[in-house]
């Protein structure tokens, strides 16, 4: 006979979150009490009837996940979402797992946030995945390197980018090669060399050009562009596979123009504190150490939307950059006003 009893939403919730390696927290702004679901607790190993739950899921984090925690726990005190993080959990038979939380508010009916929402996941093996996808990085970073290579790419048959893979000069620099490529190109080149790819690409043969780039280190330099079809098996072109080479000879004489501190305050924008810490790898807890500005103010600068000027001290803003750019970043200003970052160790990791 079939299961007839209706399984309570309590029940339900338990199935999916065993079956998914999920979990829910539930955190009242007022500082009432915090609401744990069972996959929140097999997570984090933490058993029912245990009273301090704020500081045994601290204590259940890795020692350098904590302090991202705790402020993610101070902004939501001050009803601000915190950005969704990974947090390492240590288990008890000494094997650590990724957990993946995304906090979420929950508003009344006046829009003002009564709890937030956290949504947990473990990620362990996608991070073991991102970890394998790293490693085969720095030997493809390695492979380039030693045959002066700073980008492969792959474009379709209309010339546009689907895939690629940078260093040196042009780390994260997929603009060179995508849409919107014709404009890194150095002014009085463009013209020129935007004809001459796009006439090489209407063709069936394997070519080699040379393009002026404009660098992320603000920069130009020359490079062979080289690239070869790929036909399916009736010969149709289905796509280009092709590399940026650079020429010898170094960077040429066009460079952007450098940037004061006080200017790029001026400019800088959420967005763009959230890149300077991709580009050097830094935490929040990073940046205020080394700015003395607080983490909480950092983590509110990364939600804002547009321009930071105007809703914090432009102290604090020139602080954050000044520590960027001890750190080797450097700022410029592009031909229509716009804010440019670059990374000024490439040229001695190249």
């Amino acid at each position: 006979m079939p299961y007839a009893r209706t399984l309570s939403s309590v029940h339900k919730l338990s199935i999916l979150e065993g079956a998914l390696h999920a979990g829910m927290i539930e955190i009242p702004v007022d500082g009432g009490a915090w609401t744990l679901s069972n996959g929140f607790r097999e997570l984090f190993g933490i058993a029912l009837g245990v009273s301090d739950i704020i500081n045994n899921i601290i204590d259940a984090l890795h020692p350098q996940d904590r302090q991202t925690f705790r402020d993610a726990l101070v902004l939501m005190r001050t009803g601000i979402s915190p950005h969704p993080s990974v947090f390492r959990v240590l288990k008890s038979n000494g094997l650590i797992r990724s957990i993946y939380i995304d906090f979420r508010s929950l508003t009344n009916e006046m829009g003002v946030t009564q709890k937030f929402v956290g949504v947990l996941r473990d990620v362990t093996q996608e991070a073991a995945f991102q970890r394998m996808n790293r490693e085969m990085a720095q030997r493809i970073d390695t492979i380039m390197r030693s045959t002066g290579v700073d980008c492969v790419f792959r474009i379709d048959s209309h010339g546009h980018l689907f895939d690629y893979v940078t260093r040196g000069a042009l780390q994260q620099h997929p603009s060179a090669l995508g849409s919107a490529w014709e404009a890194n190109i150095a002014d009085d080149e463009r013209r020129g060399s935007v004809q001459s790819i796009k006439k090489a690409l209407s063709g069936d043969q394997p070519f080699s050009l040379h393009i002026d780039i404009l660098c992320v280190d603000a920069k130009v330099r020359r490079y062979n562009y080289k690239a070869y079809p790929e036909r399916d098996s009736k010969g149709v072109i289905i796509e280009w596979n092709g590399a940026l080479i650079e020429a010898p000879g170094g960077p040429l004489s066009h460079a952007l123009p450098g940037l004061d501190i006080q200017t790029g305050a001026k400019l800088v924008t959420g967005a763009t504190i959230r890149a300077l810490c991709s580009l050097l790898g830094w935490t929040h807890t990073d940046v205020s150490q080394r700015s003395k500005i607080s983490s909480t103010t950092i983590s509110r600068m990364t939600t804002t939307t547009g321009r930071l000027s105007g809703y914090f001290k432009d102290k604090s803003i020139e602080a954050i950059l000044t520590a960027f750019k001890n750190g080797g970043v450097q700022y410029s200003l592009t031909n229509d006003g716009q804010l440019a970052i670059s990374y000024a160790s490439i040229d001695a990791a190249a």
